[in-house]
């Protein structure tokens, strides 16, 4: 008698065990994706966008089965954050490097300013700190991925419920990125939406209306249809 119930003690322990261990590496998982996600805003936020952008991957990749939703949208919101970050630091590096410029810095230099001192900002840029070398190379985002990122981002803050000033904050971001995209259709699909929210009676009308109007303007002017 005494061994049956012994018997099945263990057994019990043995079929619980698996569950026990699952939760706790779950637990594990979702702690290390959160810290990478904070890591991921500490870096863009420094300007260290490869190790932003692995931060964010890396967080993706614990949070998506765990189906952590608002983590994994702000995980998303900030890769996209990162894609935009380099784009804009591209075009502003190859307007320093244009004629113009090249032809200041070597009036500069015939001036006698030291080569130190005029070359700073690309010694800056070129030399990478040593952290980041533990990022694996940055994948290559498509224009295609990096909307479609923010949609599905926006679409997880929508069943969540968040506040809605928030979702409407974050929708005109996201209309902002679609038209610099060229994404035509899909941001004529989200203004739309945002032109019959802009009258929604949760939303407090007089001021912030008139710039939510302003905002739908620009935005529609940018895709020529004004």
């Amino acid at each position: 008698m005494f061994a049956s119930v012994s018997d099945g003690t263990v057994c019990a322990l043995a079929q619980r065990q698996p569950i026990v261990t699952l939760v706790h590496v779950n637990k594990h998982r979702k702690l290390t994706a959160q810290r990478n996600k904070h890591l991921g805003d500490i870096c863009l936020q420094m300007g260290e966008l490869d190790l932003a952008q692995f931060y964010y991957e890396t967080a993706l990749q614990l949070l998506r089965p765990l189906m952590v939703h608002l983590w994994i949208a702000g995980a998303m919101e900030g890769l996209c954050a990162v894609i935009v970050a380099r784009r804009t630091y591209r075009s502003k590096s190859t307007d320093l490097l244009s004629p113009n410029r090249r032809s200041l810095r070597s009036k500069a230099l015939t001036n006698g300013a030291s080569e130190k001192a005029v070359s700073k900002s690309s010694d800056f840029s070129a030399g990478l700190d040593l952290a980041s070398q533990k990022a694996k190379q940055p994948s290559q985002v498509t224009s295609g991925d990096l909307c479609g990122n923010a949609l599905e981002a926006l679409e997880i803050y929508k069943k969540a419920q968040i506040d809605v000033g928030l979702l409407e904050e974050t929708a005109f971001k996201v209309a902002h990125l679609l038209v610099s995209e060229k994404q035509t259709t899909k941001a004529c699909e989200l203004l739309d939406s945002l032109h019959a929210g802009t009258f929604d009676d949760r939303i407090d009308m007089t001021v912030n209306q008139a710039k939510r109007l302003s905002a739908l303007v620009g935005l529609y002017r940018d895709l020529g249809y004004i």
